[in-house]
């Protein structure tokens, strides 16, 4: 009996012992919590620190630690192993949104192996390094929303065996990489961004992707759409209402509402779309160079008619091909070859030869013009209007430095002239206002001649004197009332006397009437 009593008080010891321990543990944590807010939420303990105005990840928080919300905060960056420092390795939820931050670290989740959800929503990112979640492998959901993102690279979700979900709705992406995603994906989301195309290797590699969101972006419904377009639907990852941007003629248009083989590309010339071919009485071959999906129609005209000559016409003859374009790490182009080949030219022949590629795209053509024994004036007026004269006269040689040296006489001869004409107009307009001013110098508001004289000169003195009394008597015939004698100043230089002399002169009666009769004969 006394051995039972004594394991009975054993076992309740221990159980005291276990409770104290779990209430001291319970105290330590929700006391080590920075000044954020620490509580149980749906089992796991929790740290709200929404508001709190922090500027970085507060360090003095407890390492047991599993939620925290460091929402609307100002938090500009996310340093290199900043959770891993802090002592928040347990993590399995992080909750950043709305808290300014522009740049984060291509370590900063580094340490962080349990870590299931990120929210980095409403910020201002720019750019996610391709490594940034690399070690995170218990990864799950990633949301990225309202940011700025524009491009995401090549390896960014790679080898994160338990992701399932990625948001990046409301950013600015233009590009996704071929090699982002990787996997057991079951969602992705890229609402409202700028995206005009998307390959569908970048999907391919995901089995399991059950969602696809990409509405509200700038399609393209071209034949850049065409595959990833065919794919999504044949997937069933299609979700209205995404639809066309461009063209114009498929605006506002649901994928699934345009055929396939209308997501077509307009076709392209590759090379000169005018050219100048000169032949001399031997056989020529008109080059027409194409891409464009689906493939183009190719017809040749000359003259406003269309040329189809029959397989037995040993003057004239067209031949198609098509051959593969390589252009470095993209996928081959298919080029669409079309040869006009012309048998012993006459002069009959010269002229220009169009070459018109079309499909539900568009409208592609190339101008050659056949000249004849170097008939270029033949060439100008088969032309249309100036662009045909200014081709005509480059016609002489195909090396574009001739051309860019033509263009550069003709600007230099137009501003040699405009100049030249500018001159003549000044000059004409400084020879008119000379004019006006001697004509304002010579004639006064009365009529009467204005001048000075110089007293050092009597006889410049006296003519002037005459002129004055000539103009006198001129005004007496026109108006016969006499008027008083106007007295007229002279600047003195030498002093007052000689002036006095000459004032006396001009007044003096007999003087006058000396004038006057001098003014008769």
């Amino acid at each position: 009996m006394l051995t039972r009593s004594l394991l009975r008080l054993l076992l309740a010891a221990v159980l005291l012992l276990a409770l104290a321990a779990e209430s001291l543990g319970h105290r330590d944590w929700m006391q080590n919590c920075s000044n954020c807010h620490c509580h149980w939420n749906s089992g796991k303990k929790s740290a709200d620190c929404k508001g709190k105005k922090l500027t970085k990840i507060p360090q003095d928080m407890s390492n047991e630690m599993q939620v925290v919300d460091f929402s609307q905060n100002q938090i500009p960056e996310l340093r290199r192993e900043e959770f891993q420092v802090a002592g928040l390795q347990n993590l399995h939820k992080i909750y950043l949104r709305n808290c300014t931050i522009q740049e984060v670290n291509r370590d900063a989740f580094k340490g962080l192996p349990i870590l299931i959800e990120l929210d980095l929503s409403s910020n201002h990112i720019k750019h996610l390094h391709p490594s940034t979640f690399a070690g995170v492998e218990k990864l799950r959901i990633v949301n990225i929303n309202n940011n700025e993102i524009e491009v995401l690279e090549s390896g960014l979700f790679v080898n994160l065996p338990f992701l399932s979900r990625v948001e990046f709705n409301n950013n600015r992406l233009k590009q996704v990489q071929l090699n982002v995603f990787g996997g057991p994906l079951t969602s992705i989301s890229l609402e409202q961004n700028q995206l005009t195309h998307l390959n569908k290797e970048t999907f391919a590699n995901l089995p399991k992707l059950t969602y696809l969101s990409l509405q509200g972006n700038a399609w393209n419904c071209s034949c850049d759409l065409q595959e990833f377009r065919d794919f999504a639907i044949a997937r069933r990852l299609f979700t209205p209402p995404t639809d066309c941007r461009e063209p114009p003629q498929l605006r506002g248009k649901l994928w699934s509402e345009v055929p396939s083989e209308n997501f077509a590309c307009r076709p392209r010339i590759l090379g000169s779309v005018r050219s100048f071919v000169e032949a001399n009485h031997d056989n020529i071959t008109l080059p027409c160079r194409i891409v464009g999906t689906p493939r183009p129609n190719v017809t040749w005209i000359y003259n406003k008619r269309q040329l189809n000559p029959s397989p037995n016409d040993q003057h004239l003859r067209i031949l198609n091909s098509v051959g593969e374009q390589v252009n470095g790490q993209q996928p081959p182009v298919q080029v669409l070859t079309s040869e006009l080949r012309i048998y012993g030219v006459r002069n009959s022949d010269k002229g220009a030869y169009i070459c018109v590629a079309d499909n539900r795209g568009g409208k592609a053509e190339a101008e050659f013009q056949l000249l004849v024994n170097g008939d270029y004036l033949g060439a100008a007026a088969a032309s249309d209007g100036l662009a045909g004269i200014s081709g005509a006269i480059g016609a002489s040689t195909s090396d574009p430095q001739t051309s860019i040296i033509l263009v550069i006489c003709v600007i230099a001869t137009t501003f040699l002239v405009l100049l030249i004409c500018a001159v003549l107009i000044l000059f004409w307009y400084c020879r008119r206002v000379k004019t006006y001013q001697k004509d304002n110098t010579m004639m006064s508001g009365d009529g009467l001649i204005s001048c000075k004289l110089d007293k050092t000169h009597n006889g410049s003195m006296l003519e002037g004197s005459v002129i004055m009394e000539m103009q006198k008597s001129l005004l007496n015939e026109v108006n016969p009332v006499e008027k008083p004698p106007r007295r007229t100043d002279i600047e003195s230089v030498d002093g007052g006397d000689d002036g006095h002399e000459i004032k006396k002169t001009l007044l003096d009666e007999t003087a006058y009437g000396k004038l006057f009769k001098w003014q008769e004969g």
